[in-house]
């Protein structure tokens, strides 16, 4: 049981090991499988201490692969984020020619009513006129 979890560790320098937080009792079966001296963990407490640092291990990597799956996903919603940015600015800019292009339309639509108010003007001017052109004529035949 101690060889798997100390295989783990097989490939490992002496700068990594002083890195990573391991059980002080564990060093020395560790320096032992790389060719150094073992020292005896055969007593009850010992296995017990190596059980619960077995355990501790476990969870600790646990953790860890779940923190590594939570930033995965955070990274993957950060590219996805970064990708919808890019859609809005390029909706945005879309919709900001609609809004120039229905702006002039607007302005447009103005100076029609404009014109359309100026001919209205001039129709009842000219109605008017015929009413009393009309009233001319019928004077004119009496």
């Amino acid at each position: 049981m101690s060889m798997s979890i100390l295989s783990c560790y097989e490939n490992l320098t002496d700068q990594d090991l002083q890195v990573i937080v391991i059980p002080k009792w564990i060093f020395p079966l560790i320096k032992n499988k790389r060719g150094f001296t073992m020292t005896s963990a055969s007593s009850s407490s010992a296995r017990s201490l190596f059980a619960e640092s077995k355990q501790r291990l476990a969870e600790r990597v646990q953790v860890n692969m779940n923190n590594i799956a939570s930033l995965s996903r955070q990274i993957q919603r950060g590219s996805k984020s970064n990708e919808l940015l890019m859609k809005a600015a390029r909706d945005m800019a879309c919709t900001e020619n609609l809004i120039e292009s229905s702006e002039e339309n607007l302005k447009k639509m103005q100076l029609i009513a404009v014109h359309i108010g100026y001919q209205y003007e001039n129709i009842q001017k000219s109605a008017q006129m015929l009413n009393e052109i009309s009233e001319q004529v019928a004077s004119m035949q009496r």
